[in-house]
C-alpha cells in the first residue's frame, strides 16, 4: 500500500508539472515530507544507537579510578565503629562500607581500608558510632593516592562527633589521566 500511494503522489506531481508550476512545488514540499519523516522504527533505532554509544562513552570514562586509602585509629569500643563510601552521585549504591563488629577485637589500632573510586566523582562517606559516643580518642583520613600528583587528603579529622557524621568526597582527576580525557 506505500508503495502505491508514493506512485500515485508522484503521477500527481508529474501531471500538474506539465499544467503549471506552483503547485508542482506544493505537490514536491509534501512529497519530500512524506518521504523524509522518520518511522517510529527508525527513531527508535536511533535512539538505541544513541545510548548504546553514551554508555561505550562514559564506561570508558568509568574505568579511570584512583586508589583510596582510608585510615582509622580506633577506640576502645572498636566493634561500635561502622562506615560507608555511596555513589557516585547522584546515585546512592554502597561501593564500600564495614559494618558494626567488623573491627571486633582491633582496640586502639589503625585499620587501613583500600579501595577504587572513578575519578571526578562524588561520594557520600557516612562514619557511625553504634554507642553515639564517636570514636574517643581516634583519627581518621582519607587519602587519595594519585600517580602523577602525590597523595591528596581528601578528607580527615578526629573522632569526636556524637552517633555519626556524612561529608562528601569530591575525587580528584590524576593531572596526566585529565588531560587524556
Amino acid at each position: 500500500k506505500k508503495k502505491t500511494a508514493s506512485l500515485a503522489l508522484h503521477t500527481i506531481a508529474t501531471t500538474t508539472t506539465q499544467a503549471t508550476q506552483e503547485p508542482t512545488t506544493t505537490m514536491m514540499m509534501k512529497k519530500s515530507a512524506t518521504r523524509s519523516a522518520p518511522t517510529r522504527t527508525t527513531l527508535t533505532w536511533l535512539l538505541l544507537v544513541v545510548l548504546l554509544l553514551s554508555c561505550c562513552i562514559s564506561s570508558t570514562m568509568a574505568r579511570k579510578t584512583v586508589s583510596v586509602r582510608l585510615e582509622m585509629q580506633l577506640d576502645e569500643n572498636p566493634q561500635d565503629t561502622s562506615w560507608e563510601i555511596r555513589g557516585p552521585l547522584p546515585r546512592i549504591k554502597i561501593v564500600a562500607n564495614a559494618l558494626y563488629d567488623d573491627y571486633t577485637g582491633m582496640e586502639n589500632e589503625v585499620v587501613e581500608e583500600r579501595l577504587e573510586l572513578e575519578q571526578g566523582n562524588s561520594y557520600y562517606f557516612l562514619l557511625t558510632d553504634y554507642m553515639n559516643d564517636g570514636i574517643k580518642g581516634g583519627t581518621f583520613r582519607i587519602v587519595a593516592e594519585m600517580p602523577h600528583r602525590g597523595d591528596v587528603i581528601l578528607q580527615e579529622g578526629d573522632g569526636e562527633f556524637d552517633s555519626g557524621m556524612a561529608f562528601t568526597l569530591q575525587i580528584p582527576y590524576d593531572v596526566e589521566t585529565q588531560a587524556s580525557i
